[in-house]
């Protein structure tokens, strides 16, 4: 969405301000980036796991843009760290947990067995794939390969959420399985490329 300058440009105009405004009331890029995270995973898991898929979308939306508005700041303060890079990965595993595992609830007491296990799947693979870049990367090896990055996840996520608004239960079923799918390709080419460069 914010890949291109153009774009980068026009979000900044929002952002930028905010996050000036919060920084002179004293929080700190971390903060944002914790407080974001725990009050999206929070409501997602109290409604999603209900089937109140629009609700937890609309209390969620000041908020779904942590990730930019925590950037920002840092950028705008010059506190950029590994640490802040650290905490804001693992706040993103703790939200895709949130959500998904709130899907798995509902799935299966909505009795969607199928669906319920192939949101475990999902659930396993979703943060099995960013460990496996970050163990490889420990070791010194290569491993940026794979369909299903953070954003196509993510992707995936809404159009769950937009499916469950609209009561169509048989469209979430199958995003489910295709997200499933997907993520277990992505865990192949990632362990292929990784298993590749340790032979070669």
């Amino acid at each position: 969405m914010f890949d291109n300058e153009s774009n980068r440009s026009r979000a900044a105009k929002v952002v930028d301000p905010l996050a000036r405004f919060m920084l002179k009331m004293g929080l700190t890029p971390n903060m944002v980036t914790v407080a974001s995270s725990s009050f999206v995973s929070l409501v997602i898991a109290l409604t999603w796991s209900q089937g109140e898929f629009l609700m937890g979308m609309l209390l969620c939306v000041p908020f779904v843009f942590g990730d930019l508005l925590d950037g920002t700041m840092a950028r705008l303060s010059g506190t950029h760290s590994r640490w802040g890079g650290f905490l804001d990965s693992v706040m993103d595993r703790v939200t895709d947990g949130a959500i998904i595992g709130s899907l798995t609830y509902y799935f299966f007491v909505q009795e969607m067995n199928g669906a319920g296990w192939a949101s475990v799947v999902v659930l396993v693979t979703t943060n099995l794939i960013p460990y496996i870049r970050a163990k490889a990367e420990s070791l010194g090896l290569e491993c940026k390969v794979g369909i299903m990055e953070r954003s196509e996840r993510l992707f995936f996520m809404l159009l769950l959420g937009i499916a469950g608004a609209l009561n169509m239960l048989t469209a979430m079923t199958v995003v489910i399985v295709l997200f499933a799918s997907l993520n277990v390709i992505t865990v192949g080419q990632r362990l292929h490329v990784v298993s590749r460069q340790e032979r070669g």
